[in-house]
This record gives C-alpha cells, structure tokens and sequence, in this order.
C-alpha cells in the first residue's frame, strides 16, 4: 500500500457527549451491594481488546474483601499474542488485586479457559475466608460489567458446558448495552457442588474522565452516547489510519486508503443502497447508517485488529525469558529462549563461539587435574 499522508490528531467532541449512566445503573449496583453477602467470588468481565480501558473501577471499593477473576471475553478478536498476554495479566492483578486474569471466548463452543472456570473459582473461594458462607455446601458466583461486554453469553457458555442445554438460554443477550436491566435470580450452572450465577445490569463509571476512553468505549458499542455515529466512525478511521491497517480499502471496494470519512460513508452508502428521503424530492446518502456498518464489520474482525491500548512490555530492552544463569569462573553466562522460542545462550563478555571454546578448556583443565 502506498505512503499516504494521514491526520496526526484528532478532534475530539464534547466530553459530555459520552457520559451515560441512566438510573437502573446504580439501582443495580445498590442491589449488587446487597446480594454481595450471599456471593462467595464475583466474574469481572471486560472486552480483551482493550484490557486497561473502560473497566469500572468502583467495583473494587463497593464489593469490600469478595475474591475476584477477571475475564477478558472476546479473545478471538484481540490483538494480543501471548506474551503481551502474560505482561497484561501481570499488570492487572498487581494493579486490581485480582485473584486470575483469564482471556476467554464465549462463543467458541466449549472454551478451554471457560470449561476450567467453575473449578478455578472454587479453588480461589476455598483459599479464601468465607465468613457467614463457611459451611454452606453450595458455591454462589456474581458476573459483572460495564454494559454490553458479554455477561450474560458468558452464564449461557458456563450453562452449556455444565448443564449440557445448549439451546437454552437463561440469560438475554443484546447488542445493544442496557440489555440487563434488573439483577436477575440465580441460576444454577452446576449440579455437583451445586454451584450457582447472578446476572447483573451492565454498569459504566458515574462520569468518564478521559474523552479518549469514552471514544474507545462508543466504538465498542459500551455506551450509548449523544455523539452522531459519523464522529464515532471517523474516530475508527483514524485510528485505523494511525496503525496502517487499510483492510477497509478492499472490504468497501475503495481505490485507495482515505483519511475523509465522507468518502469512506458515502461509498458504503452507495454501493449498499442506503438513501434516507430529506423534502419532497431530494434523497442523499444515509451516512449514519453508513457508520453502523463501518463500526459493526470492525467489531466482528472483518476490519483487522489494533492495539487500542498500549502493552508495557517486561523490560526496555528485549522481550525474552531469561531460563537460568550459571557460572564459569567470573563471567556470567545466561541460557535463554529468542524470539522463535529457541534456546540462546550469551555471555556478558565474550561471543558464543568463546564460550564454547571456554566451556571446553574449563573440562580439560578439569580432567588434567582429575
């Protein structure tokens, strides 16, 4: 693809266009507070995509000493190999104090980290002080979540995994966040220990600080902002842009990347027929429509995939394991995997050739003096 020149920045809106916090949101997490006694661990579920974004914090301080595992859904669609897998991981539980970090994908039928979760959490829950719960028989899980992020596919998985009832669904599913309005009654998802989920309605900070993760939230589809979808569109555009992934170019039948959504709206709009009447005559292109189907074929992977956040790797330098380390005389000598997952040894003094040649001197002189 050819170098084209793309916009450096980005003007955002208005940060009051993207708060949204209706009231059954803190109606739910009034009564999340009161089931809280009855619950032994609670699933925090958040999109893999972006792992340090839009994740409600105030979880932490309402649910007091309850152990918790972070699941982040939609792995299939992240970006993340597994290294950056691992620092993520890492960063989360020293940052949130929870108990496991999973990625996982509820629609993969029968997913490897979901068919183990059941068993995880009861590990974590017998670890752990259950107070008024310490000789109850049964286990009792809550899922939570910001809106729409997939709590209610992952009870429907667990139910599928364990009660074998795949065309049974106990919990809705929407696309839309605010599917989840009230905290349902527990469903079983276990007969032996009887092991038991609530659902809770999909709750977002009070407010959103930072208008960039309100952006990255309203291309997910997490909030249901008062900005015009063509804003959001065009946000995706430049960040598509910024990493050069132009999967949009032949997806849409364009000729060339584009930095100006209209060109992008209006061939969507055209080749999909999308007119909306504006007067007695005229017609023009439905552009918002345009921008829902832009944002929905990039939520679904058609688009490619982009760090939306940023991963700190472990050190500044290199990437790999260090395996072992051992000594020949004063020099330090470290045996460790590459990138290809190859073991490679290196010395702070001397090339690999030396050090063979050095390993062999030190057996001789070893067996001299034997």
């Amino acid at each position: 693809m050819a170098a084209k020149a793309f916009r450096s920045s980005f003007v955002f809106p208005n940060r009051d266009q993207l708060s949204w916090f209706p009231g059954h949101m803190m109606r739910g997490m009034n009564k999340m507070q009161h089931v809280l006694k009855y619950v032994d661990c609670l699933f925090e579920v958040h999109d893999a995509r972006i792992p340090f974004t839009g994740r409600n914090k105030t979880f932490k301080h309402r649910i007091g000493i309850k152990p918790r595992i972070l699941l982040l859904c939609k792995s299939d669609l992240a970006l993340w190999n597994s290294r950056q897998r691992n620092v993520i991981k890492e960063q989360l539980m020293a940052e949130e104090d929870y108990k496991d970090v999973l990625f996982c994908n509820a629609k993969m039928d029968k997913d490897p980290v979901l068919k183990g979760l059941v068993a995880r959490s009861i590990e974590v829950v017998n670890n752990e002080d259950r107070y008024n719960r310490e000789f109850v028989p049964d286990y009792r899980l809550m899922v939570c979540g910001i809106p729409n992020v997939g709590k209610s596919s992952i009870i429907n998985a667990l139910r599928r995994i364990y009660m074998a009832r795949k065309k049974h669904k106990v919990a809705e599913e929407g696309a839309r966040p605010g599917v989840t309005r009230a905290l349902m009654e527990r469903v079983k998802i276990v007969d032996y220990p009887p092991v038991f989920l609530y659902d809770t309605p999909g709750i977002l900070p009070p407010s959103i600080s930072c208008i960039d993760t309100g952006m990255k939230l309203a291309i997910f589809d997490y909030v249901k902002p008062s900005l015009e979808n063509e804003c959001i569109a065009d946000y995706l555009l430049y960040q598509l842009n910024s990493y050069e992934v132009f999967n949009y170019v032949k997806f849409f039948g364009l000729k060339e990347p584009t930095d100006n959504i209209g060109d992008l709206l209006t061939k969507i709009a055209e080749d999909g027929h999308m007119l909306i009447s504006s007067g007695s005559y005229l017609r023009r292109y439905d552009w918002s429509g345009a921008s829902l189907r832009f944002l929905s074929q990039f939520r679904k992977g058609y688009l490619g995939k982009i760090p939306f956040d940023e991963v700190k790797p472990k050190t500044n330098v290199r990437e790999y394991e260090v395996n072992e380390t051992y000594f020949l005389g004063n020099i330090e000598v470290q045996s460790e995997l590459n990138d290809s997952g190859d073991e490679v040894t290196t010395s702070n003094e001397q090339s690999k050739e030396d050090k063979r040649r050095l390993i062999g001197d030190v057996t001789n002189l070893i067996s001299s003096t034997g």
